[in-house]
């Protein structure tokens, strides 16, 4: 476990490279948070074949946020040694303890980073929307770039659907539909 100074607002980081530390997954599930917050996503990073990052941000012992980041070495930096990259797919997952705020858990996270010889910290805002965060998050330093992002309704209306499917189907899914069973 590693971990770094308090930042102005007296948040610390306390980190763990690798697997997910014991009861990950049950703190970000009683906390509310997504599979972007997950041990899941440290698997996903490991598999990539990058660092898993599992980063807990405190103020006196108590969790505020919590975040799991992929360490990244970029390969292409000419005549320049390797950069590291700390990529987070979603903003933390704050904990409703302790009264941080996002851009106070993004700071933090911000001097661990650089604690630990990092470069750069992305941050993605993926299952993450929250834009009334923009204004601070701007005055906390970060740079926002425009996303292009598609969102595709993939739900088609009921009867579309059964169009679309063969006489067989159609039949099996009204004869469930009469015997009171829910689709879901």
């Amino acid at each position: 476990m590693k971990g770094a100074a308090p930042n102005a607002s007296g948040l610390t980081v306390s980190a763990t490279a690798g697997d997910a530390p014991a009861g990950w997954d049950h703190d970000v599930l009683e906390a509310g948070g997504t599979t972007f917050h997950s041990s899941a996503m440290g698997a996903a990073a490991i598999a990539r074949g990058q660092e898993a990052w599992y980063l807990r941000v405190q103020r006196d012992g108590q969790t505020v946020a919590l975040a799991v980041g992929a360490g990244i070495r970029s390969r292409t930096r000419i005549l320049r040694r390797p950069r590291k990259l700390l990529e987070l797919q979603t903003m933390p997952l704050l904990t409703g303890e302790g009264g941080a705020t996002l851009a106070q858990a993004v700071s933090a996270i911000r001097v661990f980073a650089r604690s630990e010889g990092f470069g750069q910290v992305h941050l993605s805002s993926y299952a993450d929307v929250r834009p009334e965060e923009t204004p601070t998050l701007e005055a906390a330093g970060l740079t926002l770039a425009p996303r292009l992002e598609f969102r595709v309704p993939l739900a088609a209306d009921f009867e579309a659907t059964l169009a679309g499917m063969s006489v067989g189907h159609r039949r099996n899914i009204r004869s469930a539909l009469t015997t009171a069973f829910e689709f879901i």
